[in-house]
């Protein structure tokens, strides 16, 4: 009866169910005699107790029971045997936890000196021994023992239990700590990465000992600045504990104060400090006030109210941190020194000079304590304070040594292939820059301007460096949004040079942050037509990002309370993973063409000249905190100009948003407010074309491409306004932008290029037109609401159907105009036309929609998201969305508005025409008439617009700018060959008077005969 209850135990505690592992073993113990039973068995009860309570941090109870287990032992005068081993060395984990290292140490050495004598030296047991004292000897930083004693651990363990035993994982793990804490990251990665294939192997992908591995390599991808990575596996770290403990303890306040850091960095301070009071409140819960672990946590709000720049809080935090730690008996050197770094920043934040010295100078004193492998952060701290005291001689002494520790060779400066701590070589690089500015502040030397040059040019190829690092999207994202500052800063300082030379580089700068994701995308669609990749690779890939897709839309539906959510996020967990591994296999097997796809360059100012006819030109901006540079290309000339941003920018590209369409979407309007609005767009609509245009009006051509960056992607360039309206009261008479120039917005030039180049669709088929029936529920009371309350379009049908008069049009329209017709009938069309509603999403760019016809008789729902639409592969010239906002969505730096127009360039449409507001059916009926008619006529895609709205403006009443201006196309403009279908009949009469002048000259032939 005994036995069973034990290896039931046994299954339990293996199954981290550790509470109903101790209630087992407190029966069986109830059971026994202690005066006749097995003295083994009931020692092992008392050892198994014990090791159960410390899984769940109950260390006073841990201890309870293994003190018992030892003196039942010592009452039997027991001294050799193996559970005595087992006892001592539990023993020896409860002290190490509670922070007592010297106890710890001194059980487990007790614990070895029993085994060995018991058991000898070749058995796991003595081996997890070896691997507790590896355990103890990192923490007290002295890698050198620790590398020695776990090394015989695994040696042993793999010659007892075999390779893949779940032995092995922890001291995989263990093994990967001491690489971390040598400061060899990528080797401490390989061992994590053993770890978790190990306990995967064993035990699948949702066993509570990934959580060790999976918080490690969340903490190596932070150091590495792979924030998105960090967080998955942190998240995926706290959702094993949670799911699998029922008492939340020290490990997952551990993760709760990891994340905060992590949120930090992607500036989602809220968050963080709601992961770190959410783990505070589970360590006072479990070690009471004065324990070492509410001191770390203390650190991290020193961290994160640093970053916050609320500088007086973070000192706060940091010296409540050091007051626990100076009076524990051993002392977290490590820590401490973090510490008094952090609160040496922070001073220096505030201008603190003094104290922040002082505080970088006790980090120094302790480092050799420390023992730890990085000194780069204490030397770069004192360097900072140097510059802003104006300490040169000081500054440099710090910021070599901080080069020496990062491992950045000053006499090779694009040599990055040996930095591993990329946090420290931006701050390194930062520091040099701030340098450079204040000695150009006191003295103009040009041997300060060229070495500021150089630091910028060179900070420039370490940013790339590190993007191309990241092969996920999220992670590149985060990374163009991090540096936008910095290219902003190096184009800033090109101008203030005075070198025509530099100022072509300036162009090129400005392109490296635009649409980058967009363009790699292109890459790989051109690309795998001309490498010989391995087709199951590409196949792997695709269906692991269609799966990702579908994961990502579950989760983004699903609600915090769905049982099914956590579910779902560790799919996506796997997915990800999975993606990872795959990316890294097809760099290694096929690096020509992972090179060219994410190792681009981008155009140079020839290139894109000799793109341009004589009457194109290009204009891109570069949208920064302090100016705005206006970036224009002609074929034989070259301008730039800096527009100081003393005005606000966004402010006035809202108001005059709402001055177009707010009188139209208001349900009971008076003519009062269609002054008032009509005022404000004519107001804004001039002062933005002063800023954005005029600076460069004289040197326009007809033909305008416009690149917007950031705010300037919600702009309708067409309607704004060339001179001061305030006195012109018809709309018609107004003088559009539109009246002077043919607007047309792409990406980027290198994305222009790239679209310009393509092939034109081969498709005989012509146009491919939805328009779907929705139910009309609710009473549309404006004509602006029509479209955004999803309500029954009147004019959809009719639409379509005009194309269809001119065009040879495939239509789905009512119950038929599907999402599976779609997505199953969209290959082989030269133009979609979607006459439909659609909605964008500001705040996750990838879930805007395009709405379809309900099926009854699928599960799949109506709406096509942003997120599908990546996984698609189209060959098409033009894609026109005739429905709402589908040019808006999220807004991100350098990538610009994560929008469906945008999502159908990624997809491979050569351009698309789209909508930047809610737009009124009837009216857009007519001018998707014009439009098409102009198409018809041969005119190209940009001609044919930009004609049908000037038509549109001339002969309609309604012809304000909330009526034709939503709409603006983007891509490659030019003309549609319709004219490339085969004509089977004119073919037929070719052979046939062939066929017929042979037979007639051969007939004549044998008449002359």
């Amino acid at each position: 009866m005994v036995k069973k209850l034990l290896d039931s135990a046994e299954v339990l505690s293996t199954s981290a169910k550790y509470i109903d592992a101790i209630n087992i073993n407190k029966s069986a113990l109830l059971k026994l005699d202690k005066q006749n039973s097995n003295d083994t068995i009931i020692a092992k009860i008392y050892s198994n107790i014990g090791n159960n309570y410390i899984q769940i941090r109950n260390i006073d109870s841990a201890s309870i029971y293994i003190t018992e287990g030892l003196t039942f032992l010592d009452k039997r005068k027991i001294n050799n045997s193996r559970e005595k081993g087992l006892l001592y060395f539990s023993l020896g984990t409860v002290h190490a936890i509670k922070g007592d290292l010297d106890n710890g140490e001194k059980y487990f050495n007790q614990a070895l000196k029993i085994q060995i004598e018991s058991i000898g030296e070749n058995h796991h047991e003595t081996a997890a021994t070896y691997g507790n004292l590896a355990n103890v000897a990192l923490y007290k930083r002295d890698l050198d023992k620790a590398s020695r004693y776990l090394n015989i651990a695994l040696k042993t363990t793999k010659n007892t239990l075999g390779e893949n035993h779940q032995k092995m994982a922890g001291y995989y793990n263990n093994l990967g700590l001491i690489y971390r804490a040598k400061g060899e990251l990528k080797r401490a990665l390989v061992q994590y990465e053993n770890s978790a294939r190990i306990t995967k192997n064993n035990y699948g992908g949702d066993y509570i000992k990934l959580n060790a591995p999976y918080t490690n390599m969340s903490s190596l991808y932070h150091t590495l600045g792979n924030f998105d990575k960090a967080i998955d596996y942190l998240l995926k770290s706290i959702s094993l504990q949670e799911k699998t403990f029922s008492v939340k303890g020290y490990e997952l306040a551990s993760n709760y104060t990891s994340l905060a850091l992590l949120y930090a960095e992607i500036n989602k301070f809220d968050e963080a400090i709601n992961s770190l009071e959410k783990g505070l409140q589970f360590l006072k819960k479990t070690y009471g006030d004065t324990h070492e672990s509410i001191a770390i946590n203390y650190s991290n709000f020193n961290i994160v109210y640093r970053k916050m720049n609320k500088n007086n809080k973070s000192i706060k935090y940091g010296l409540k941190a050091l007051t626990i730690l100076n009076n524990l008996p051993d002392k977290n050197y490590a820590e401490i020194l973090s510490i008094n770094s952090n609160i040496s920043k922070a001073y220096t934040n505030l201008g603190d000079y003094t104290n922040a010295t002082n505080y970088s100078n006790k980090a120094l004193d302790i480092f050799a304590r420390a023992n730890v492998s990085d000194k780069a952060d204490i030397y770069l701290n004192l360097a900072k304070i140097d510059i802003l005291k104006n300490e040169d001689y000081l500054y440099q002494k710090h910021l070599d040594s901080a080069s020496k520790h990062i491992g950045y060779n000053k006499f090779e400066p694009e040599n990055f292939n040996n930095i591993e701590d990329f946090n420290a070589l931006t701050y390194f690089f930062e520091l040099k820059i701030l340098s450079f500015k204040k000695k150009l502040q006191s003295s103009k030397n040009q041997k300060h301007s060229d070495s500021l040059r150089n630091t910028y040019k060179n900070f420039l190829n370490f940013q790339d460096f590190v993007y191309h690092k990241f092969s996920r999207r999220e992670n590149k994202s985060f990374r163009i949004d991090q540096s936008h500052f910095l290219y902003e800063e190096s184009i800033s300082n090109i101008f203030e040079r005075k070198k025509d030379s530099e100022l072509i580089i300036a162009f090129e700068e400005a392109e490296k942050v635009k649409s980058r994701l967009l363009l790699e995308n292109l890459n790989k669609q051109n690309t795998q037509k001309f490498i010989n990749i391995d087709d199951s690779l590409l196949v792997k890939e695709y269906d692991l990002e269609k799966q990702l897709s579908q994961l990502e839309k579950k989760v983004f539906k699903l609600k915090d309370t769905d049982s099914l959510l956590i579910l779902a996020k560790n799919e996506v967990f796997e997915i990800k993973t999975a993606q990872d591994k795959l990316q890294e296999t097809i760099k290694a097997k096929h690096p020509d063409y992972y090179n060219l796809i994410y190792n681009h360059d981008v155009i140079n100012i020839k290139e894109v000249q000799k793109l341009l006819n004589p009457d194109q030109s290009l204009v891109e901006y570069f949208v920064g905190k302090q100016n705005i540079f206006i970036f224009l290309i002609t074929k034989d000339n070259y301008t730039v100009k800096q527009v100081a941003k003393d005005f606000p920018l966004k402010k006035w590209v809202t108001q005059l948003r709402e001055g177009i369409y707010n009188y139209w979407a208001m349900p009971n309007a008076l003519d009062s407010d269609f002054k008032k609005y009509n005022s404000l767009y004519k107001d804004m609509a001039f002062k933005l074309y002063q800023k954005l245009l005029q600076p460069i009006s004289n040197q326009l051509t007809h033909k305008v491409i416009i690149i917007p960056d950031a705010e300037l992607n919600f702009i309708p360039f067409d309607a704004l306004l060339t001179t001061d309206s305030n006195q012109i009261s018809n709309n018609k008479d107004f003088p559009y932008l539109l009246k002077k120039h043919q607007i047309s917005y792409n990406y980027s030039a290198t994305l222009y290029n790239q679209l310009k180049q393509k092939e034109s669709s081969k498709s005989q088929k012509e146009v491919l037109a939805f328009a779907p029936k929705f139910s009309n529920n609710e009473v549309i009371e404006t004509i602006a609401m029509r479209r955004n309350g999803l309500g029954d379009l009147k004019y959809n049908k009719q639409e379509v159907n005009t194309i269809s008069h001119l065009f040879n049009t495939t239509i789905f329209k009512d119950s038929l105009a599907t999402k599976s017709n779609f997505i199953n009938n969209i290959k082989n069309h030269k133009i979609i036309h979607l006459s439909t509603h659609a909605k964008s999403n500001d705040t996750y760019g990838d879930y805007s929609f395009i709405a379809f016809s309900k099926n009854n008789d699928s599960l799949q729902d109506d709406k096509l998201y942003v997120r599908d639409l990546y996984n698609l592969d189209l060959d098409t010239d033009m894609v026109v969305l005739s429905a709402c906002e589908t040019g808006l969505g999220e807004l991100k730096k350098g990538e610009g508005l994560i929008s469906l127009a945008r999502a159908f360039t990624f997809a491979g449409a050569r351009s698309t025409i789209t909508s930047l507001w809610n737009v009124n059916d009837a009216q857009t009926t007519k001018l998707m008439t014009l439009f098409y008619t102009n198409l018809k006529d041969g005119m190209t895609k940009g001609e044919a617009l930009h004609k049908a709205k000037l038509t549109y403006i001339e002969n309609e009443n309604l012809s304000s700018p909330y009526f034709w201006a939503a709409f603006v196309p983007a891509g490659d403009m030019q003309k549609i060959d319709f004219n490339s279908k085969i004509d089977y009949y004119a073919i037929g009469i070719g052979v046939f008077l062939i066929v017929l002048i042979f037979v007639v000259y051969i007939y004549k032939k044998r008449k002359t005969t």
